[in-house]
C-alpha cells in the first residue's frame, strides 16, 4: 500500500455508497441496470467487463464471466482462474477500469451522467470492510480512509461530463494496451446506440491485426478543416512570409493511406508507419558524472539545467552522486517517464546527464533527422498516445515505460522528406517566434505606460498644483501635504494570515488560493487548483473568513503579488496574508493599486530576506507604508485611472490574444505537417538560407503572461533531484 495515495473523507460531506440499492448505489461496479455491448456481445454490468478483461487470451471463461446474471456471480466466477489473468493486469488494472466506467457512461448516458451530477462537488467515495485500493475503509462513524481509486475515478469522470462535450463522450476508444481482446477478437471502438459509430461498429466489429493497436484510424482533420480554428491566417502570412510561402498555399498530399493508429489518421502512401522498437534502441550509459546536467521540459525540450535555473529562485538540488545518471548524447530522444503525456520529450542537440529515471532512445539509422522526431512527439496528437499508453493510478502518477514506448507506431518519412519538413517548420517556427517577440515587447512597453500612469497618480495625485511635503519613504520623494502616511497594516481593520500545519488536501470541497494564484491585480484560479475539506475550511480560517474585496499579498514565491478576493467560499494557503481594509482610510481597490506600485514594491525587496527565495517576515510588515489621500480623492484618482489605462488594457489584452492564436496556430501547423497532412516539399525547396538573428527570439516574459518556461519546467529539477 502506498501511503502517500491514502486519502482521509468525511462521511458528511461526501456522496459514499455501499450498497446497490442506495441513493447513489449506482455508481457501484456492481449496480444493475446499465446495460452494455462490446464486440456485439450483450453484458449486464461493468463488473462483468471489468472481469472479463483479465483474461484477453481466454474468451472461454470470458463468456462464463458475462453470461452471469449477478455482478457477484461473475466475480467469483472470474476467482479460479485468477493465476491465469493478463501478465500485466496489475498494471493494467486501473486503466481497464476507467474504460469499463467509461463505456458505461457512454451506453447509459441519462441516467448515469445524471446521478453522477447529482453528487455535485462532493468527494464519492467507495465504503468498503476490507479493500482500501478501490474504496475506502471506515475508521469511525464519521472517517473512511483508503486509496478509493474506483472514486477517483467517478470523480474524474464526472469533471468530464461537466466540461466535455456530450458527443464526445458517446464514444469510446479502446486501450493501447497489448492483446486487448472480448470474445476472441480486437476490442473496437464502443459507441452508444444511435450515435454516428454504433451501426457501423455491429455491422463491422474488429478485426485482429499483427502489431498494431486495435481499432480504426481517427479522421483527424487538417489545420484548415478546423471549424474551431479562430486564428487569423493573414496574421500568420504576415508573421512567416518572406516572398517565397504562404501557409494557405499548402496542399494535402496527392494520395494517402491509413495508417492503422487513431492517434495519426491517415498518412501519405509512400510513408512508412513502423513501432518505435524499430526505430529507436534505448540506452543506459552511465558513469559520466562529470558531464553537464541537462533538463527534460515540457516547453523547451532538452536544455541545460543551469539555463533553466538562471531566472528562477529554484537552485540545483540533484544528487551528489551522479555516477547513475544517464548519459544523453546529440541526436538522442530523451524523456521524463511521468511527464511524456505532456509533452516533456525531446531531441537533444547537447551532450550532458539526466536524471536516472528518465529514458534515453537512440536512432537505429543515421540517416534518420532527430528533428523530425521532435516535432513529432511533441505534437498534442502524440501526447495523447503517451497518455494512452501510459501507467499509474491517477494522472500525476502515470508513467509511459520503455517497453510500450517502443509499441507506438511511427511515421516514418523519406530521410529527403524529413529534411524539407525541418526545413520548413524551423523558418515557419523563427517567424512566428520572430512576430510573438514583437507583439510582446508592444506588451512591455503598454505595461509601463500603464504603471507610470497608475504610479503617478497614487503618489501625486491629480492636481498638478498640490503643495508637497518630504514623505519620509525611501524611493519616493516628496507627496501631497495634504496626504497621510501610514502603516500599511494599520490601515486594515482585520489582518489574517494561514499558520500551522500544511491542511490535507481533498479532490474537492473549498478552493484553496495559493501564493502561485496570485498575479499581479488578479486571481488565476487555473495555475494551481488545490482544495480543502468543507470540515477543515473553519479552522483553517479560524483569524476570520475571506470576504469580496479582500487585499491578498503574497509574502513568498513570488513575493509582492497582490490581489482582491472575487469569489465567496475560498480558504488561503500559506504564504498568503489577508487584509480587510478600513474604509475611512484606505478604499481596497487604491490599496490594490498602491501595494503594486513600484515606491510599495520596493519597500518589499528591501525588507526581504532569503537564500533560494525571498520572502518577507511578519514582523517586518509594520514597517511598510502605504500613502493614504482623502477617500474621495481616492475614488477620483480610481476613476481618472480607469479612463487612462482602459484603452492600453484593450490594446494588452487584444496583443496577448494574437499571440495565444499565432501560438494554438503554431501547434496545429506543426501537428499537420509531421504527421502528412499537408505537403511543404516544394514550399521548403523554395525558402532562402537563414541568416543570423541579431537576437535571441526566445519568447519573453510579459506581465501576466509567464514565459514558456514555466514553472513545470522548473519542478523537473525537483524531479530529477528525487528520481
Amino acid at each position: 500500500m502506498n501511503s502517500d495515495q491514502l486519502r482521509t473523507y468525511n462521511r458528511t460531506t461526501s456522496v459514499v455508497f455501499l450498497k446497490t440499492k442506495e441513493a447513489f448505489g449506482g455508481l457501484s461496479n456492481m449496480a444493475g441496470g446499465f446495460p452494455l455491448r462490446v464486440n456485439k456481445m450483450g453484458i449486464l454490468t461493468s463488473e462483468a467487463l471489468y472481469q472479463a478483461c483479465r483474461f484477453p487470451h481466454l474468451p472461454d471463461v470470458q463468456h462464463l464471466i458475462i453470461e452471469q446474471r449477478s455482478p457477484m456471480t461473475a466475480k467469483m466466477k472470474s476467482k479460479p482462474y485468477r493465476r491465469d489473468s493478463r501478465l500485466d493486469w496489475f498494471q493494467a488494472r486501473v486503466k481497464i477500469m476507467r474504460w469499463c466506467l467509461r463505456v458505461k457512461l457512454a451506453q447509459n448516458w441519462l441516467a448515469f451522467s445524471e446521478l453522477l451530477l447529482e453528487t455535485d462537488d462532493r468527494p464519492i467515495v467507495e465504503q468498503s470492510r476490507k479493500d482500501d485500493f478501490w474504496g475506502a475503509k471506515p475508521i469511525d462513524e464519521r472517517t473512511l480512509v483508503g486509496m478509493n481509486v474506483l472514486g477517483r475515478l467517478l470523480m474524474e469522470l464526472r469533471e468530464a461530463v461537466k466540461t466535455m462535450s456530450r458527443e464526445s463522450l458517446l464514444i469510446v476508444q479502446p486501450l493501447a494496451i497489448p492483446d486487448f481482446f472480448l470474445g476472441g477478437m480486437p476490442i473496437g471502438i464502443v459507441a452508444a446506440e444511435g450515435s454516428e459509430l454504433s451501426g457501423a461498429r455491429e455491422q463491422a466489429p474488429a478485426q485482429p491485426v499483427i502489431g498494431h493497436v486495435s481499432g480504426p484510424a481517427s479522421t483527424q482533420l487538417s489545420l484548415f478543416d478546423q471549424p474551431m480554428m479562430k486564428v487569423s491566417l493573414t496574421a500568420v502570412n504576415l508573421a512567416i512570409s518572406e516572398r517565397c510561402i504562404r501557409i494557405t498555399d499548402l496542399k494535402p498530399y496527392p494520395e494517402f493511406k491509413d495508417s492503422l493508429q487513431e492517434w495519426l489518421g491517415d498518412v501519405p502512401q509512400h510513408w512508412s508507419v513502423v513501432p518505435n522498437r524499430a526505430l529507436f534502441a534505448e540506452v543506459k550509459e552511465r558513469n559520466h558524472s562529470d558531464e553537464e546536467m541537462l533538463s527534460v521540459t515540457i516547453t523547451r525540450g532538452i536544455v541545460k539545467q543551469k539555463t533553466l535555473l538562471e531566472n528562477s529562485s529554484k537552485k540545483d538540488s540533484s544528487n551528489l552522486d551522479r555516477s547513475a545518471y544517464k548519459l544523453v548524447r546529440p541526436r538522442d530522444i530523451a524523456y521524463n517517464k511521468m511527464r511524456a503525456w505532456q509533452g516533456a520529450i525531446g531531441a537533444s542537440t547537447l551532450r550532458g546527464i539526466i536524471s536516472p529515471a528518465y529514458v534515453v532512445m537512440r536512432l537505429r539509422n543515421v540517416e534518420d533527422l532527430p528533428s523530425y522526431f521532435h516535432h513529432l512527439y511533441r505534437t498534442p496528437q502524440f501526447a495523447k498516445e503517451a497518455e494512452r499508453r501510459s501507467y499509474g493510478i491517477t494522472s500525476d502518477m502515470w508513467s509511459l515505460r520503455p517497453e510500450h514506448f517502443k509499441m507506438i507506431y511511427t511515421p516514418l518519412p523519406p530521410t529527403d522528406e524529413q529534411a524539407a519538413i525541418v526545413r520548413f517548420l524551423d523558418h515557419a517556427d523563427r517567424r512566428i517566434r520572430r512576430y510573438i517577440r514583437t507583439k510582446q515587447k508592444l506588451i512591455k512597453l503598454l505595461e509601463e505606460q500603464k504603471q507610470a500612469i497608475i504610479h503617478r497618480a497614487v503618489t501625486r495625485g491629480l492636481d498638478p498644483n498640490v503643495r508637497l511635503k518630504p514623505s519620509g519613504v525611501e524611493w519616493l520623494g516628496e507627496v501631497p501635504e495634504h496626504w497621510e502616511v501610514c502603516s500599511f497594516p494599520r490601515c486594515a481593520v482585520e489582518r489574517a494570515d494561514y499558520r500551522g500545519a500544511t491542511p490535507t488536501k481533498t479532490e474537492s470541497g473549498v478552493f484553496l488560493v495559493t501564493a502561485k494564484n496570485i498575479r499581479k491585480g488578479w486571481i488565476d484560479y487555473e495555475a494551481s487548483r488545490e482544495f480543502v475539506s468543507q470540515r477543515d475550511y473553519p479552522a483553517i480560517m479560524r483569524r476570520g473568513l475571506p470576504r469580496i474585496g479582500d487585499l491578498l499579498l503574497t509574502t513568498e514565491a513570488p513575493l509582492g503579488n497582490a490581489a482582491l478576493v472575487d469569489r465567496e467560499d475560498v480558504a488561503l494557503a500559506q504564504r498568503v496574508i489577508r487584509f480587510r481594509m478600513d474604509s475611512d482610510l484606505l478604499n481596497s481597490n487604491f490599496a490594490l493599486r498602491a501595494v503594486l506600485s513600484p515606491y510599495f514594491q520596493h519597500q518589499l525587496l528591501q525588507r526581504g530576506t532569503g537564500s533560494t527565495a525571498l520572502g518577507i517576515k511578519a514582523s517586518k510588515l509594520p514597517q511598510l507604508q502605504i500613502l493614504c489621500p482623502p477617500v474621495a480623492e481616492q475614488k477620483a484618482i480610481l476613476s481618472f485611472i480607469d479612463g487612462r489605462c482602459t484603452p492600453l488594457d484593450r490594446a494588452i489584452t487584444r496583443a496577448r490574444s494574437e499571440i495565444d492564436l499565432l501560438r494554438e496556430y503554431r501547434t496545429r501547423l506543426i501537428a499537420d505537417v509531421v504527421t502528412g497532412k499537408l505537403d511543404v516539399r516544394e514550399a521548403a525547396a523554395r525558402l532562402p538560407d537563414e541568416v543570423e538573428e541579431p537576437e535571441p527570439l526566445d519568447e519573453i516574459e510579459t506581465e501576466g503572461e509567464p514565459d514558456e518556461a514555466g514553472a513545470d519546467d522548473t519542478d523537473a529539477v525537483r524531479e530529477e533531484a528525487e528520481a
